[in-house]
């Protein structure tokens, strides 16, 4: 029966020690993976020669394969795609966007979609939120 009750005793001290640190390790390997995405997506953003705007809208076209992502997913309403020096331009600010932990997403309810190209290529597809 002792042994019983310290077995108990450990297993209930483990428990708690794994949801304490858990917990703390989830939300460190949140917040590296934030500020690595966010270092490489917008600080360091590669060259752009490319991108597409769209307004986005309610839910995607059914057969819609590239929807954004927000508070779920959205379909396009209209898109313009700027290219050389205006491509260039966005890109530069996007660049100086800032990424602290303090700009998270909140309601995230996206009114814009981005997509940056080079050469053809998909380099950054991203929405983003004006609500908050």
């Amino acid at each position: 029966m002792k042994r019983r009750i310290i077995l108990l005793c450990t297993l209930i001290v483990f428990t708690l020690i794994a949801v304490f640190f858990g917990e703390r390790i989830q939300a460190t390997v949140y917040l590296e993976s934030y500020k690595l995405a966010a270092y490489r997506h917008v600080s360091h953003l590669t060259e752009i020669d490319e991108v597409e705007i769209c307004s986005l809208k309610g839910e995607p076209e059914p057969g819609d394969t590239d929807p954004f992502e927000g508070d779920g997913l959205h379909g396009v309403a209209a898109r313009k795609t700027v290219t050389g020096a205006d491509a260039a331009e966005i890109a530069a600010l996007w660049r100086l966007l800032p990424t602290g932990a303090e700009y998270q997403n909140l309601c995230f309810g996206p009114v814009y979609g981005l997509r940056f190209r080079h050469s053809g290529e998909q380099v950054l597809k991203t929405s983003v939120c004006w609500h908050c």
